[in-house]
């Protein structure tokens, strides 16, 4: 840019800035001309001072990036080196799922004739497995052990799942496995609730859940809210151990010369989720004849089986990658 500046601004002036020296010296300004000529004599030096500057700068980000080119681009094969050399191991590996054996029953009393307020019962039952470790010193569980277990995990995962599949807001729980630990509000204390997002906090929750002691029934929630229709409902969880059995090339006739590595011993559970004296419909629908059994047909009982279904289906799935 200097021989192009050069040439706009016209030749080199700074000899005739000594005019304003020399009037400063002796108090005389000096002559238009001289004026004119010494700005523009600074107006080409400060043109061609930043057209330096600009080049410098602009010669040193070249290099800055030039330096950063190669190490970003080494930590970039470097993190895809990572990620190919990435390889999740499972604590014990998955096993071959047993059949999930899906099971749903539903029963209404008293019946609509009898003229008293209908109560539903839901049944929903299942099988899944899980991979079985054994050699630990310290290993004490029993097949009813983990099933156990595995009811305290799911009881705390249920209320969580219908917030979630029903796009409710969920109020007052536990931090995630910890409820089965004192964490679910007990009898007499407020309980936790299910609530729409934009519904204020004075309304009414769409559901309420409690845990209520249940020695060897399983987990139990009091259930209660705009759902249960002023009518207090119940959700039992209960996890029952079928037995062990091998599976994969361990479990084929002929393999019991095989190694203990290559065995593969599974461990099946049978999941069942109750919810009982649920009410058919709402309190306006004692005073028609039906009772509100077509409402329970064509609304409530859908929903609640899409409900376990899903849930009965991820227990399927996920438990064996997940404990």
């Amino acid at each position: 840019r200097a021989p192009t500046l050069a040439g706009e601004l016209g030749p080199w002036p700074l000899p005739h800035c000594e005019a304003w020296r020399r009037g400063f010296s002796s108090g005389t300004a000096p002559a238009a001309t001289q004026r004119e000529d010494c700005g523009a004599g600074v107006r080409w030096s400060t043109a061609v001072a930043a057209a330096v500057a600009a080049a410098a700068c602009r010669v040193a980000g070249d290099v800055a990036r030039c330096d950063a080119t190669p190490a970003k681009k080494a930590e970039e094969a470097q993190e895809e080196e990572d990620d190919d050399e990435f390889d999740f191991r499972f604590a014990k590996a998955p096993v071959e799922r047993a059949p999930m054996d899906w099971d749903l029953s539903t029963v209404v009393q008293p019946a609509a004739t009898s003229g008293a307020r209908p109560l539903a019962t839901v049944a929903a039952s299942s099988t899944f497995s899980l991979p079985v470790e054994r050699g630990w010193a310290r290993d004490s569980n029993t097949p009813a052990d983990v099933a156990g277990s595995m009811a305290d995990t799911l009881a705390d995962r249920l209320p969580r799942w219908a917030a979630e599949q029903w796009r409710l807001e969920l109020v007052g729980a536990p931090m995630q496995l910890r409820g089965m630990r004192g964490g679910w509000p007990k009898e007499k204390a407020k309980p936790a609730e299910l609530r729409w997002p934009w519904m204020p906090s004075p309304m009414p929750a769409v559901l309420t859940v409690r845990q209520l002691p249940s020695p060897g029934e399983g987990i139990v929630f009091e259930l209660g809210g705009l759902a249960c229709a002023g009518s207090p409902a119940f959700l039992t969880v209960q996890c029952e151990a079928l037995g062990t059995s091998m599976v994969g090339d361990a479990g084929k006739p002929g393999a019991a010369a095989a190694s203990s590595d290559e065995a593969s011993e599974r461990l099946d559970i049978r999941l069942t989720t109750t919810l009982s004296d649920f009410p058919v419909a709402g309190r306006a629908w004692c005073m028609v004849g039906c009772g509100g059994q077509w409402w329970w047909e064509r609304y409530r009982l859908p929903a609640i089986r899409r409900l376990l279904r899903g849930f009965h289906d991820m227990a399927n799935e996920q438990m064996m990658l997940f404990y």
